[in-house]
């Protein structure tokens, strides 16, 4: 049981990882267009 929830526990902790990329992702390229944006206007 103990091993199973540390396998649980990377499995989350990865897609922990996943989600927090393409939120950082997001971020950046909001980040970029509004740069744009304003450049532009």
């Amino acid at each position: 049981m103990r091993r199973q929830k540390a396998s649980y526990f990377l499995s989350d902790k990865k897609t922990f990882q996943k989600d927090f990329f393409i939120l950082t992702e997001g971020m950046k390229r909001i980040n970029y267009e509004l740069k744009q944006r304003t450049i532009t206007i």
